[in-house]
């Protein structure tokens, strides 16, 4: 294991959550650039995961997993909302 590698992907999971908790008028994306966005932060979160020494397929399923709770989380940040639609490129871009 690469323990800087898993506590980076720690800390960078620790930025999508602040990111995901800002209100929607604050965060500014429209479509397709949120899709684009999604994919970005999550394909790099499951890309520290991988290179932290996680098997492939924990690290995708672990990343899958944190975008399903990030749109749940959602659900409760004023101005945001939960979509599949959204989770669908989060979970592509591992």
């Amino acid at each position: 294991m690469r323990w800087g590698r898993l506590l980076l992907a720690l800390v960078w999971a620790t930025v999508i959550y602040l990111v995901s908790a800002q209100p929607g008028g604050q965060v500014g994306l429209s479509n397709p650039w949120d899709k684009f966005a999604h994919a970005t932060a999550f394909g790099v979160l499951a890309w520290l995961l991988r290179t932290g020494g996680l098997p492939l397929a924990a690290s995708l399923g672990l990343t899958a997993l944190y975008a399903l709770s990030d749109e749940f989380h959602q659900l409760y940040v004023p101005g945001r909302q939960a979509d599949l639609l959204d989770w669908l490129p989060t979970w592509l871009g591992r």
